[in-house]
């Protein structure tokens, strides 16, 4: 579980490692039902990997780059959902146009679609090798992943 940092922390603080060397990363939360403004949600690389157990292909991938070290940001602010699900409805499409290889792409738009309204925060998760880029919908709090889409951001050959 992840529990809102609700005092001040300083500076230095946030750039401090864990006792199993991995960071932690931080997000502000601005003004959410059930978590107070200004909260800071610290996810830690192991918490996050647990969220990521066996949900679907791009999860367990974007689960074992987290396990081989691969930097993940939580990233401030909300969307509501159905508003995500619209946007990336369509990137879906572009992605499968262009031929581009996704990760659990047409999964996720479902998931977010079932959760309406509700306010998610996003994260990445950058790989270099195979380079891809996961992108996280997660709750307010961070503490479920409702989705996770996988982007190759290998090179792609031109076309003649």
């Amino acid at each position: 579980m992840i529990n809102p940092v609700r005092d001040p922390l300083p500076k230095h603080a946030l750039d401090r490692p864990t006792r199993n060397g991995g960071p932690i990363t931080l997000a502000i939360v601005t003004a959410s039902p059930g978590v107070p403004s200004g909260t800071l949600i610290a996810v830690k690389r192991g918490t996050l990997m647990a969220l990521l157990k066996g949900a679907g292909e791009a999860h367990e991938a974007c689960r074992t780059a987290l396990g081989a070290g691969a930097g993940f940001d939580i990233h401030d602010g909300l969307i509501p959902a159905s508003q995500l699900a619209a946007t990336y409805g369509l990137r879906n499409e572009i992605t499968q146009e262009a031929g581009i290889p996704t990760l659990g792409f047409a999964q996720a738009v479902e998931h977010l679609r079932e959760a309406g309204d509700q306010a998610l925060r996003l994260g990445s998760v950058r790989v270099q090798d195979p380079p891809y880029y996961f992108l996280l919908f997660l709750s307010v709090d961070a503490s479920s992943v409702v989705a996770c889409i996988g982007v190759s951001t290998a090179p792609r050959p031109q076309k003649d």
